[in-house]
């Protein structure tokens, strides 16, 4: 299992997510129309030490998504960020509650053991616009 074979998956199932344009990279540049936008960035790992069969063990990464909804002031009135980002809250949670292994069409990735949803972060600051930032622990067996 690798970061880059997981973000792919995260990607596809990004995609699925309604109301959200899903990016496989962060972008350049961020303008009107690629919002809502919803990006995986790779974060810090742990490795357990317990060895999960010959040449194998355990990582858990922080996978965290981004999910960019638009400017503080882009509506009139402007609170139309907030309510757009909290109704993309209940859709992005439920897209991964539904996927204990990162199943996509019912089919898990193979090599990951488990993936659970943190606490988010709640509507904040991205610049002069509202983001919510989702961590996501996934644990898988790698190759040593």
């Amino acid at each position: 299992m690798s970061v880059t074979a997981i973000m792919d998956r995260l990607h596809a199932i990004n995609g699925t997510i309604s109301g959200v344009k899903a990016r496989r990279t962060f972008p350049q540049q961020i303008d009107a129309a690629s919002l809502p936008l919803l990006v995986c960035l790779p974060g810090r790992s742990t490795r357990s030490t317990a060895r999960i069969g010959a040449g194998h063990d355990e990582q858990t990464r922080v996978f965290r998504l981004l999910l960019v909804v638009e400017a503080w002031m882009a509506g009139i009135p402007t609170e139309s960020a907030q309510r757009k980002a909290e109704s993309l809250i209940d859709a992005v949670t439920a897209a991964y509650l539904a996927r204990p292994r990162l199943e996509l069409e019912g089919d898990p990735l193979d090599g990951v053991t488990r993936v659970t949803l943190g606490e988010d972060s709640g509507i904040v600051a991205f610049g002069e616009r509202a983001a919510v930032e989702f961590p996501l622990a996934i644990t898988y067996i790698t190759p040593t």
